[in-house]
């Protein structure tokens, strides 16, 4: 039976995924490398390996692991063979080696960077994360910098009241002052790689034997340490954005020969496992090139670069084929179409039409839930609420929780709630709502007023990156 740690480590796993994190969609009908599917089981590369330990030893690997053709693989010099099920995404079992004879498979994850495999050796040795030398390792070092606080001045506010405290100062060699004194600490970002944020242990100083978390968000810049002290701080600095590469080298070739169909359509289900804020959408941003990009627009329409390669060498879109009646998409098979000024129909399944909006500014709140259960394991919630204003102001609320299981049939860990808010400007062009936070962060999102009415200060529905949004 799993024990109570493997079970948080699984919630926390869930939790990431809820509030975002590393894409995992590719083009479907083209997952192949080197005659193997990524998705199942682990591709010929090299791996940079880190312990799953207590620590902040990062910028090196603590071990190289190395996959050979006929799944065979080297580590630490020994060499060894692995299985896999064919049926599962979470099973590559050692099966001679040096990390034969595990209690648990280990799993094999892949995005849009590469793989990363999440090996769980035998004899109670701690796990380990490795990841595929290259965009994939390059991201991993992106996440654990960005939860480093750096040798950096973070402004700091009283967490309940929101007045302003003095700054935290982290200075080099992992110490640091608060109001006229120093300190030490050390901060663990190795043993819950997975995990949003790090740990903060004060071990001398002003916050001796008291607690802190630190996250940051890539895309921004923006570093956050919340401290758990005798005082409790929200303090934040605003550095550079640690960007991933986003497109891998070369481009690819255009698609079947056919029809040439361009636009981005759109169509929803209502959400029945609470996984999509009330509806889950489907997306296709048709190309030129006989090409199509089925994924969730975040940015813009703009995201559909169909020339393009991931980081990990697949196309960025899968193709499609046209003919005065039919469509297919990828390997699928090909269904009527009919195309419409205010959309297509393809077999018996309506898509709207993604258009601009041509409102530069939007009145009022809107608001997304998430609320996903896995029995066993926890429940994780969510919610986002956007207020704005005509004059081009917005406020940007958060809320998040939930609990973990007792699989002793215990009381539940009760996780949070944990609650955010921030104010800023906004600005609408087309398809992209740019937020320039009161912090000087700036993020760029996908906006749709999927109800059709654009033109309105208040529509019925809003589509913010990745959730939906209706009014209150």
């Amino acid at each position: 039976m799993p024990t109570r740690a493997r079970l948080l480590r699984r919630f926390a796993i869930l939790a990431t995924l809820l509030v975002g994190g590393t894409s995992m969609a590719v083009a479907a009908d083209e997952v192949r490398i080197g005659g193997v599917d990524p998705t199942k089981e682990p591709i010929v590369a090299t791996f940079s390996c880190y312990a799953k330990v207590a620590g902040d030893q990062y910028t090196q690997p603590r071990s190289v692991l190395q996959i050979l053709p006929g799944r065979r693989y080297i580590l630490s010099g020994q060499e060894g063979t692995f299985t896999v099920d064919p049926e599962e995404t979470l099973s590559t079992t050692w099966q001679t080696g040096p990390l034969a004879g595990a209690d648990f498979a280990s799993s094999v994850l892949f995005g849009d960077w590469g793989q990363r495999i999440s090996v769980e050796p035998p004899n109670d040795q701690p796990s380990f994360s490795c990841y595929q030398q290259g965009a994939r390792e390059q991201l991993a070092q992106q996440e654990f910098q960005i939860k480093d606080p750096g040798s950096a001045t973070y402004a700091c506010v009283d967490d309940a009241t929101r007045a302003a405290a003095p700054p935290l100062e982290f200075l080099p060699g992992r110490t640091y002052r608060f109001n006229g004194s120093t300190g030490t600490y050390a901060i663990d970002l190795l043993r819950a790689q997975e995990e949003t944020s790090a740990t903060i242990s004060f071990t001398s100083g002003p916050f001796l034997d008291e607690n802190a978390f630190s996250r940051g968000d890539t895309k921004t810049g923006l570093r956050t340490v919340s401290v758990y002290a005798s005082l409790k701080l929200e303090c934040t600095v605003l550095g550079p954005p640690l960007l991933p590469t986003r497109y891998g080298p070369g481009k690819v070739g255009r698609g079947p020969k056919g029809l040439a169909l361009e636009g981005t359509y759109a169509r929803f289900q209502v959400d029945v496992l609470g996984f999509c804020s009330g509806l889950c959408w489907d997306f296709y941003s048709f190309a030129e090139n006989g090409r199509v990009y089925t994924r969730d627009p975040e940015v813009g329409l703009a995201d559909a670069a169909c020339t393009r390669r991931l980081p990990n060498g697949l196309p960025l879109c899968t193709t499609y084929r046209l003919t005065r009646r039919t469509v297919q998409i990828g390997s699928e098979p090909a269904q009527p179409i009919r195309i419409t000024q205010t959309g297509i129909t393809i077999g018996t399944t309506k898509y709207l039409k993604v258009t601009p909006l041509t409102a530069t500014r939007l009145r009022g709140a809107y608001t997304s839930a998430t609320y996903i259960t896995t029995p066993g394991v926890g429940s994780v919630y969510s919610q986002r609420k956007y207020i704005f204003t005509g004059n081009g102001g917005f406020t940007r609320e958060g809320l998040a929780g939930g609990f973990a299981t007792n699989p002793n049939g215990g009381p539940s860990t009760v996780v949070g709630p944990a609650q955010s808010s921030n104010t800023g400007t906004y600005k609408i062009a087309g398809n992209t709502l740019t937020l320039r936070f009161d912090n000087g962060a700036v993020a760029r999102v996908f906006i749709w007023a999927f109800s059709g009415d654009g033109n309105r200060p208040r529509p019925k529905s809003l589509r913010i990156g990745t959730s939906d949004y209706t009014p209150q």
